[in-house]
């Protein structure tokens, strides 16, 4: 994403009471309905003094995004949509939420409330296939969410009414029948909302619009926000809003991104030598693999464990024998994308190397 943050400004609307540490809103006030959440994002767009905006949304706030787009067409220019519901609610989902407003309006966040916003976030067997991020959104709905606030907007929610869109194939009737901006609808395999969105992509116009699904996660922005971001990145490259990037520009993206996320944990205030590695031996064509040793360096200095997980972001390809001399371990366990040829390791894409000490 860092490709795409240094050609947009990107603005994050929260729902009323919705943001972190917010206070209790007042016992008398009315949440407003989805609709009205729709007209609040005028005010925004006038505040700020934008005239056009590409949207993305998630769950509540995609369903926000298609209400707006539909009474602004002009103001919208694309939107990308997760598990983005078009209906109203079913009388299983009335039921479930209905109880947790309750819950949560007595009890706070109870037991049940957690089980059921999991659920509802990243679908089933979660903490099987990710135990750290149970943990992680755990904590943050005990500690920055807040249950009456949340108990509101449930409410809103599910009183939202039908989109009431449909897919129409005569072109002089299409304009109104549907959303008319180009759209990129991704879900999960796993996400409660999957046949939702199923549902959405069947109301548009397939001229216009994308419906993508991946694999193994039930939410996609944290389970595979690389394959969410990548996904992006081509859509808006497809509507004319990036510019196609080299593989070597794209490489030095993603190092700057996986040294931002792990320079907190540096010595030195995050201060570390630079090391350039120029291999030339590739047949295909020469790269410059930027760092590696710096970024071996670093794991070894604040982990102590015997096998080492580092995955990088950078294509390029290291020898063998390098990694085994240079960071004293006796074996290399590779796995994800790569290729050997020679004793090269080509790294394509992501690659963990499992180093075992000597």
């Amino acid at each position: 994403m860092r490709a795409l943050l240094e050609n947009f400004c990107v603005y994050h609307v929260n729902a009323p009471g919705q943001e972190e540490g917010a206070q209790t809103l007042p016992e008398d006030y009315i949440y407003p309905t989805m609709d009205e959440l729709a007209n609040q994002i005028s005010f925004v767009l006038t505040h700020f003094g934008i005239k056009q905006f590409i949207g993305f949304g998630v769950g509540a706030g995609a369903n926000i995004l298609c209400r707006f787009a539909l009474n602004h067409p002009n103001q919208v220019s694309a939107l990308c949509l997760v598990n983005c519901v078009s209906t109203q609610s079913g009388w299983i989902e009335w039921g479930y939420q209905k109880l947790n407003a309750r819950h949560l309006r007595a009890k706070g966040m109870t037991q049940g409330v957690l089980d059921y916003l999991m659920w509802h976030h990243f679908g089933r067997h979660t903490e099987e296939r990710n135990h750290d991020l149970v943990q992680v959104y755990t904590s943050y709905f005990e500690r920055n969410v807040n249950p009456t606030n949340l108990a509101l907007f449930i409410d809103s929610y599910i009183k939202r009414n039908d989109l009431n869109i449909h897919r129409e194939s005569d072109p002089q009737k299409k304009k109104n029948a549907t959303l008319s901006m180009p759209i990129l609808n991704i879900t999960g395999s796993m996400s409660p909302q999957m046949e939702d969105t199923v549902t959405f992509n069947g109301r548009l116009d397939p001229t216009n619009s994308s419906w993508m699904k991946i694999s193994d996660c039930g939410m996609v922005l944290e389970e595979q926000p690389g394959k969410v971001s990548e996904a992006f990145r081509l859509f808006l490259q497809g509507e004319g809003y990036v510019a196609p990037l080299s593989p070597v520009k794209m490489a030095l993206f993603r190092k700057a991104s996986l040294e931002e996320l792990l320079k907190s944990k540096l010595p030195n205030g995050g201060q570390w030598a630079t090391h350039v590695i120029r291999i030339t031996e590739n047949p295909i064509s020469a790269v410059v693999c930027y760092s590696y040793y710096k970024l071996l360096i670093m794991y070894k200095r604040i982990y102590s464990y015997q096998v080492i997980d580092i995955s990088f972001l950078i294509t390029g390809c290291l020898k063998i024998e390098f990694i085994l001399t240079n960071f004293n371990c006796s074996k290399v366990i590779l796995f994800r994308e790569y290729t050997i040829f020679n004793e090269l390791v080509f790294f394509n894409n992501f690659v963990t190397l499992f180093m075992i000490k000597k």
